[in-house]
C-alpha cells in the first residue's frame, strides 16, 4: 500500500476564501478541501508487516513525555519551484514542535530502513499547476493568511491515486496529550 505520516488540516473560511480564488484559473488543479494535509513523512509503498511497525512507533511517540499536542502557524502562500515556472501553489506552516516531531519520525524510522529526508519544508499543497498560470496568480499568493492550528493527533494514511485525485483512508491514528 502506498502511505504516508500527516496531519489532517480543516480549511477555515479564510482557507476556502484563498482557494476558490486561486480555482478562478483553470491551469491550477485544487486539492480537495476535506482531503487537506500536512505530510510529515512520505513512506512510499510498505507491506503489512512495516505497517504494524509504523502504527508501533507512532505509538510510542505519542506516549513519550516530549510529546504533546501542540500548534501551527499556518501562513503565507508559496510555490515550487519558483514564481517563474510554478508547478505547486502551498501554504506555509511554522512550528517548532512540528520540527522536534518530524525530527523524531525521522530517527526512529530510519531504524527501519526509510532514508532521512534533508531540508524538510514543512507545507500543505493546495493546488498543482497543470500549465502556466497567468501573471494574476501572484494577486492571490500575495494575500496575507495567518492562522493558529492546534494538533491533536497524527495519522498513517493510505493514499489511492485515482483520475479523480487520491483517495486517503486512515490505517491508524494517535493522540497527542
Amino acid at each position: 500500500m502506498r502511505a504516508f505520516i500527516g496531519i489532517r488540516i480543516k480549511a477555515d473560511k479564510g482557507l476556502l476564501e484563498i482557494i476558490d480564488k486561486l480555482g478562478k484559473f483553470k491551469e491550477l488543479r485544487l486539492v480537495k478541501p476535506e482531503v487537506m494535509h500536512l505530510n510529515l513523512k512520505f513512506l512510499g509503498d510498505i507491506d503489512e508487516e512495516q505497517a504494524g511497525q509504523i502504527k508501533s512507533i507512532l505509538d510510542e511517540i505519542a506516549a513519550s513525555a516530549e510529546t504533546n499536542a501542540f500548534d501551527l502557524r499556518l501562513s503565507n502562500l508559496g510555490v515550487f519551484p519558483d514564481k517563474k515556472f510554478i508547478r505547486v501553489v502551498w501554504l506555509g506552516v511554522e512550528s517548532e514542535p512540528l520540527m522536534k516531531l518530524h525530527s523524531h519520525l525521522e530517527e526512529k524510522l530510519a531504524g527501519l530502513g526509510f532514508m532521512k529526508e534533508q531540508g524538510y519544508k514543512p507545507h500543505i499543497t493546495l493546488a498543482r499547476a497543470k500549465g502556466r498560470p497567468p501573471e494574476e496568480v501572484h494577486d492571490v499568493l500575495n494575500k496575507e493568511y495567518n492562522r493558529d492550528v492546534r494538533v491533536m493527533k497524527i495519522e498513517l494514511i493510505k493514499s489511492t491515486l485515482t483520475e479523480q485525485g487520491p483517495l486517503y483512508e486512515t490505517i491508524h491514528e494517535v493522540e497527542l496529550k
